[in-house]
């Protein structure tokens, strides 16, 4: 992430119950060899249902040590038997079918099924608890997926299986981006509103309002909103196809533009083959774009560029040295940053803000002082590039360094030698001469070409007031810039 983001307390809480949900109704499933989780009786199938409703809401209440379920456990145990509803009020239960198969199949395999229960319990808490760094996981599959399914039939053959397509199964009919998509009721929820992939959504905008622009590479929208819909992808940052149980987990989905988290990132795992979990790497860990910088190159005699790599700034802790390496890494081969960063984009962008900022030379001075005029301007466009355009504008980080590199080499050591000369010579300065340039005489031809241009948008009828009066050139007779 260049941008680390702020976690909703309502996406946290509301995601939080809903993986712990999962893994407690898997624990029930275990523990409860060749039970039905779907009434077959057609004469008493409200009595098995009931029963069913309330053995779960027990297990529910005896969760000692975890009392985020106390006072709705049965709403709750009605939830998942009865409801949840799509569109058109069909009951969705596909989850029920999948709990029926994770408990009957392979029953010789019982008590290591539940060892297997206890462990993805102990994951999905242990990501939950920000106090812990690193986070030991383990594979969720035993062997290829392939040996988990018959594809031909769409047959689960394994009790792994059938966990796999349970914990898939919520996000995709729960919080994917479909428009049958439901919502989890209220009692899972951190509002005591109904939550789904709109109020996912929602929440992470309004904490996060300062955040235009994608967290990820810094150059595209993450989202589109109309009045009463918002589109936008969120990315699994461990993916859903190797971590299941991780796919509803607050810590996990974060919203980012469609080309980071289809075209480059997929399915890539940023964990690489480790069986661990190093809490910094995760999107709402505190740190990024302030750890590190891009590296520039000016090319000789020219105002163009070249990109280099991301760098830590880091230079003192190890453990910080290590893992902002890591972030890096994971920018460099998940997401292609920076190499995705095209140099005459940065650089056509920057000297289009370098020539608005001053405003082609309205307020420079000739003369002596044009160096540190200029200087005085661009540290100026510089703050504004670093903390007023961050996470609203594209590029804005890029631009930053981008401007630093152009100062630092081609601005401040002329400036030592302007002092004590007498006349100003910004040979060897090719960002000076370029600056220089655009004072001269063709400007006035171009602030002529720009009035006639602003007359000509200030003269189209745009408003009320102009259709009413009929007057579509109210303009002054001459614009001074």
């Amino acid at each position: 992430m260049l941008y680390t983001p702020t976690l909703s307390q309502i996406n946290r809480d509301s995601l939080a119950n809903v993986v712990i949900l999962q893994v407690e109704l898997l624990r029930y499933a275990a523990s409860r060899e060749g039970v039905n989780f779907i009434a077959t009786g057609k004469e008493k199938k409200g009595e098995e249902t009931n029963h069913m409703v309330s053995a779960f809401a027990a297990h529910l209440n005896n969760l000692s040590q975890d009392p985020r379920f106390r006072g709705h456990e049965d709403e709750i145990a009605q939830w998942c038997w009865n409801g949840p509803q799509g569109q058109k009020g069909r009951k969705r239960q596909k989850h029920l079918k999948y709990l029926e198969c994770f408990a009957k199949l392979q029953p010789e395999e019982q008590e290591k099924k539940y060892q297997w229960c206890e462990r993805i319990n102990q994951e999905v808490r242990d990501l939950l608890d920000e106090e812990k760094q690193i986070i030991p996981i383990g594979n969720f599959l035993e062997g290829p997926l392939a040996m988990h399914f018959n594809e031909k039939n769409n047959e689960i053959l394994t009790w792994q299986g059938a966990a796999y397509r349970f914990f898939l199964y919520f996000y995709n009919d729960f919080l994917g981006n479909s428009a049958d998509s439901s919502t989890f009721p209220r009692e899972l929820s951190g509002n005591d509103k109904p939550f789904g992939r709109q109020t996912f959504l929602q929440e992470f905008i309004h904490c996060n309002q300062e955040l235009i622009i994608c967290p990820i590479c810094d150059t595209n929208r993450y989202y589109v909103q109309t009045s009463n819909h918002i589109y936008g992808t969120i990315d699994h940052f461990l993916p859903k196809s190797l971590y299941p149980h991780f796919a509803c987990h607050p810590y996990n989905l974060i919203p980012i533009c469609h080309g980071c988290n289809s075209w480059f990132k997929g399915t890539l795992n940023p964990l690489k083959d480790e069986q661990r979990i190093i809490r910094s790497i995760l999107p709402y860990t505190p740190r990024n774009g302030d750890r590190f910088y891009l590296q520039v190159t000016l090319k000789s005699n020219d105002t163009s560029i070249g990109v280099g790599q991301l760098c830590s700034l880091t230079t003192g802790d190890e453990q910080i040295r290590l893992e902002t390496k890591r972030l890096i890494d994971i920018l460099k081969d998940l997401y292609r940053i920076p190499e995705r960063w095209k140099a005459d984009t940065i650089g056509e962008t920057l000297f289009r803000r370098m020539r608005q900022f001053l405003d082609n030379g309205r307020v420079i001075p000739d003369g002596k002082n044009l160096p540190f005029e200029i200087y005085n301007s661009l540290e100026h466009l510089l703050y504004y590039l670093d903390q007023e355009d961050r996470q609203k504008d594209p590029l804005s980080f890029a631009l930053a360094w981008t401007l630093v590199a152009f100062i630092k080499e081609q601005v401040l050591p002329y400036l030592q030698e302007v002092e004590s000369a007498a006349t100003i010579d910004t040979n060897g300065s090719y960002l000076l001469e370029e600056i220089e340039r655009w004072f001269n005489n063709d400007i006035k031809k171009e602030i002529k070409q720009r009035s006639e241009r602003v007359r000509e948008l200030l003269s189209t009828p745009t408003t009320a007031v102009d259709l009413k009066i009929g007057n579509t050139d109210s303009t002054p007779k001459s614009l001074k810039y």
